[in-house]
């Protein structure tokens, strides 16, 4: 009898290494239902925002290398990655009571378009060394027979354009002053809800469209046009000392300057029976239409411009009311995160 031993089958790495698998695949499916929540949890605005800062990058990379473009990438990168941490950590249920990720929450979106806003005008030329003038002018002279800026040069005494300077520069300060208090401190859900997406949501929008429609408007591009330069006193030399210093230079199209009013003064009206809107919303239609008008008649915009603005306005408005409706009741009906983290000043049983 043969005293080899009988023939077993040898063991497979698989069964060692079986539950290494399991726990990959565990951790795989754990980590796929945290990213599910994290998206559900998160509002349009969150969205939007994080889009589009991740959207400018992603063109710059495709730019030829430079050192221009590099110091513009790391600086939209290091912004995308401090809004995403605060956006990402407002989201979370261990986090979304914390004071400090509620500060840094709503200040990152309250201000992320004003800082990509000073960032374009270093970035619109890399993205795109064209500009549309030529074409928008002639667009002009086809719908109008006549472009705007030249028609209005019979009224630009300095008073007047001083005037109109004033309230050129009063679009930032309307930003300010509308969207801030709301998205600080409001507890209307709603209120606050429509006025971050409508701002945000318009602002995203325009500032992609800047880069696929560049120019300069018709002070710089039609000059001889014009019997002569503008002349204003204090507030003219102040806005051409902003706008030259920290304006995105080629950004016309659309008009932000006509469409964020509007859509801000869409919104005061629909809620014009509120204590506060029902006195607010007639000065904000007022400075919105003495902005618009400012456009045209300091020689920043075309009118095709404007009417590009006012669609968007129109559009993001409605959109604005329908998801923030729709996104409060599903929160409500699944129990998910309110839509704003804690504010320091709420009391500790508070959430947003």
């Amino acid at each position: 009898m043969s005293n080899e031993p009988n023939p077993v089958a040898v063991e497979t790495p698989t069964a060692v290494e079986a539950p290494a698998a399991i726990d990959t695949a565990a951790s795989t499916r754990t980590l796929g239902r945290r990213l599910r929540d994290l998206a559900t949890r998160m509002a349009l605005y969150d969205i939007v925002v994080l889009a589009y800062l991740a959207l400018v990058p992603i063109a710059l990379v495709f730019t030829p290398p430079s050192a221009p473009r590099d110091r513009v990438l790391r600086q939209y990168l290091a912004l995308l990655a401090t809004v995403a941490t605060f956006v990402v950590a407002a989201r979370t249920r261990r986090w979304h009571r914390s004071r400090f990720v509620g500060v840094g929450y709503r200040l990152g979106l309250a201000s992320s378009m004003a800082v990509t806003y000073v960032l374009l005008g270093d970035a619109l030329p890399l993205l795109n060394p064209h500009t549309l003038d030529r074409e928008l002018f002639l667009l002009d002279l086809d719908l109008l027979g006549v472009e705007p800026a030249i028609l209005l040069q019979r009224w630009t005494t300095p008073p007047v354009v001083d005037w109109f300077a004033a309230f050129y520069l009063s679009y930032f300060v309307l930003l300010t002053l509308f969207l801030m208090p709301p998205v600080l401190f409001s507890k209307n859900e709603r209120l606050s809800g429509e006025l971050a997406t409508v701002v945000l949501l318009t602002c995203a929008i325009g500032q992609t469209l800047y880069a696929f429609v560049p120019g300069f408007g018709p002070l710089y591009a039609t000059t001889e046009a014009f019997d002569g330069p503008l002349a204003g006193n204090f507030w003219f030399e102040l806005m051409t000392n902003f706008v030259s210093g920290a304006g995105a230079k080629k950004d016309i199209f659309p008009s932000l300057h006509t469409a964020t009013p509007s859509g801000l003064t869409i919104v005061a009206y629909r809620y014009r029976h509120g204590p506060v809107m029902r006195w607010v919303w007639p000065f904000v239609a007022f400075a919105t239409a003495n902005i618009i008008v400012a456009t045209l008649l300091l020689r920043w915009h075309y009118v095709i411009d404007v009417v590009a603005g006012l669609v968007l306005a129109a559009t993001c408005a409605f959109v604005a009311a329908e998801v923030t409706e729709w996104d409060l009741t599903r929160r409500r009906e699944r129990g998910v995160l309110g839509a704003w983290p804690r504010w320091p000043l709420s009391s500790s049983d508070e959430a947003s």
